[in-house]
């Protein structure tokens, strides 16, 4: 099989091969990543790792060799398991869907191959689906303020009905027609929650078929996930995960728990006030309460941010103990509730309420002041500056339950992505690797390729006289440096004036906001994506041109829009800075903790690991943020960089890493890159 396996995918990608034939063009590299994606899926090796960057075609090069795998393996008559390609973005799961797989499939019916028999289905979560019931309290409490929407928001409501019916059910199908939601209405006001009963006959179809798919299209969070949502082990006969170097981050909001005593509360009460039969939910209010006020007297003085058993093992004891009578009494709630619900048809009110209670219950749960393993660390944690107190468990290495999750799901895993090798001159998967908790398994496949050929990138820089963007930083606001900001503003002024749609991607929404109010003469022309908003909602009138500048902190990935013809839009792309993560006080200590137990020097280690975790991160983020302008062949963008912390040589030892950020094909662009406000080129590569 393995040779016809490989001599299918020459003719699918080859020079003369079908997607050519139907139009689309040949690229070397593609089919060199065709065929380590082939190599991965019948050898033995469990784990591979396969880099390429845009223009590549990666998304076809792991799709078509995927849909060849599966009919030979149906044509021999074997039983073979389904394959999963699961994303990060919800843009890159339509696209494959969409796009993709019908195109696939054409290339495999032009070199005689029957498909038909190959079933393709998508795995969402509950929150992309509408609710029937909360769309109807949504519009209602609207309606009740603002009788006059009475017709607007029964178009809405008419919309969520008709598709859980008869539709897809999902929500992002009113934004892609509609551009945005009626004022008031946010995607967490409308969605299907876990604890709800179900009332979207689209959500359970879904469901159905995604059981019986022979290629599964879903997405990081729902597989992390995969018992909760009801997926069951050894599914899979292999995963690729494209866009692999968002899995980290996910990891860690999946295996940490940070919650203040004011939320864990508040989530709390709102769920008594619905089910105030649970006298166990108001036995644990009334003890996290007394808790609360008991450590904010004793320590409200100290100066440590943390209270943690290695400094105050007493007192951290004592806490405990009520922590865990807490949790206890919530357990004894939850069994309850379960019973109720097996009786009861769950309203949208108290499944939002459940929601929370849930999340409340497990915050509880896994606080221990002595954890079975050095890098899972729970403490009582105080912010710097208001002193919020918040119960915190942070397992420093959760992405590392990657591979043990991957082990139990599937015969093995392939991870690709533009941008998860080393930052090192020769080929290295290590840092994920290890990451994912590979380090002791032998890599198959691994490859690293670049198109020669996709687009054309130019580059302007700031001058390094600027200052850094922050000036002061705490946990309640961000002070920008006007010398920064002006570089910005002046940069995104220079950028609409060449012409075409100018996108700056900012790094928060609040720095999104600041850039834009100072632009407050061009405000007719910009898109500034607001908190708890979709960015799908601001993509409407971007792409028509009723506005030529959009600001977000939610476009470096996955964001790939063109004009209504398929012409290219994008022809600015200003970064305001570099979007190193803000500083975590909370995870800085856990990383000292650990290193103190594992090296005696454990300051300076922890610190190094801290600046490799945001070098490893902020990397593959710039790398995606500048590929947002060339989306196309023959498309041409002007990257615009207002930082000042990025190099202009790979010569300048600081920030020197970042450098890899830059696609290898526009390295000599980049050495000829102007600085902003100065007259001369000189960047000079090494």
């Amino acid at each position: 099989m393995k040779d016809e396996f490989l001599n299918l995918i020459e003719q699918v990608f080859g020079k003369d091969g079908a997607i050519v034939k139907l139009g689309g063009r040949y690229s070397d590299q593609q089919l060199q990543y065709a065929q380590h994606v082939g190599q991965s899926l019948i050898e033995n090796n469990k784990v591979a790792f396969l880099e390429a960057e845009t223009g590549i075609g990666k998304s076809l090069g792991y799709f078509v060799p995927t849909l060849l795998y599966l009919y030979l393996q149906k044509r021999n008559g074997n039983n073979i398991k389904p394959i999963a390609i699961s994303t990060f973005t919800r843009q890159l799961q339509k696209q494959i869907f969409l796009k993709d797989a019908p195109f696939a499939k054409q290339a495999l019916n032009q070199i005689g191959l029957d498909t038909s028999e190959i079933t393709i289905a998508y795995r969402m979560g509950r929150t992309s689906f509408f609710s029937k019931s909360r769309t109807q309290l949504a519009c209602e409490r609207i309606l009740f303020e603002n009788p006059e929407r009475k017709n607007e928001l029964n178009n809405f409501l008419r919309h969520a009905h008709i598709s859980c019916d008869s539709g897809t059910g999902l929500i992002s199908d009113w934004l892609n027609d509609y551009g945005s939601f009626p004022e008031g209405i946010k995607t967490t006001d409308i969605c299907l929650l876990a604890r709800q009963q179900v009332d979207n006959d689209a959500y359970l179809l879904h469901l159905q078929q995604a059981k019986n798919a022979d290629c599964l299209i879903t997405n990081h969070a729902t597989l992390i996930n995969f018992k909760k949502v009801g997926i069951e082990a050894n599914s899979f006969s292999a995963i690729f995960f494209d866009e692999a170097h968002k899995i980290e981050g996910i990891c860690q909001d999946h295996f940490n728990y940070h919650s203040s005593f004011k939320e864990l509360i508040r989530s709390l009460i709102s769920t008594y006030k619905i089910l105030p039969s649970v006298k166990e939910i108001d036995s644990a209010i009334d003890l996290l309460s007394e808790l609360q006020n008991s450590i904010s007297s004793r320590h409200k003085r100290t100066k440590d941010n943390y209270i943690t058993f290695a400094n105050s093992p007493e007192d951290i004891t004592h806490y405990f103990q009520i922590i865990d009578k807490s949790s206890k009494l919530l357990k004894k709630a939850s069994n309850k509730i379960d019973k109720y619900l097996e009786q009861s048809e769950l309203e949208a009110e108290t499944a939002n309420a459940l929601t929370n209670f849930d999340y409340a219950a497990r915050v509880l749960e896994f606080w221990k002041p002595k954890q079975p393993y050095p890098h899972i660390i729970s403490a009582i944690h105080f912010s710097p500056v208001i002193r919020k107190m918040s119960l915190a468990t942070i397992n420093i290495f959760g992405s590392r339950l990657m591979a043990w999750m991957c082990n139990e799901l599937s015969d093995k895993a392939i991870y690709t992505s533009a941008t998860i090798s080393d930052n090192k001159s020769t080929l290295s998967f290590k840092v994920i690797a290890n990451t994912l908790g590979y380090k002791d398994e032998e890599i198959g496949q691994q490859c690293s390729l670049s198109p020669t050929r996709y687009g054309e990138m130019n580059f302007v820089l700031s001058q390094k006289k600027i200052n850094s963007p922050i000036q002061t930083f705490d946990d309640e606001q961000t002070e920008f440096d006007p010398d920064w900001l002006n570089n910005v503003l002046g940069m995104i002024e220079a950028a609409y004036d060449e012409g075409g749609a100018v996108l700056c991607l900012t790094t928060s929404h609040h720095e999104s906001k600041v850039i834009s109010d100072h632009l407050s003469h061009l405000s007719s022309l910009i898109s500034v994506h607001k908190r708890n908003t979709a960015l799908n909602e601001y993509l409407t009138d971007f792409i028509s041109g009723k506005v030529k500048i959009l600001i977000t902190s939610a476009g470096w990935e996955g964001l790939d829009v063109r004009q209504a013809d398929g012409s290219q839009l994008i022809k600015h792309v200003v970064i305001s800075r570099i979007p190193f993560s803000p500083p975590d006080d909370l995870l800085e200590y856990f990383y000292n903790e650990y290193v103190k137990f594992k090296m005696k020097d454990g300051k300076y280690q922890a610190q190094g690991i801290s600046w490799l975790n945001q070098v490893n991160n902020v990397v593959p983020k710039l790398k995606q943020g500048l590929g947002r302008g060339v989306r196309g062949p023959n498309d041409k963008v002007k990257i615009w960089i207002a930082d000042p912390r990025m190099p202009h040589s790979n010569s300048e030892r600081a920030n020197s890493t970042l450098m890899y950020a830059i696609p290898k094909r526009f390295l000599i662009n980049y050495s000829k890159a102007s600085i902003f406000g100065e007259q001369k080129t000189e960047v000079i590569m090494i």
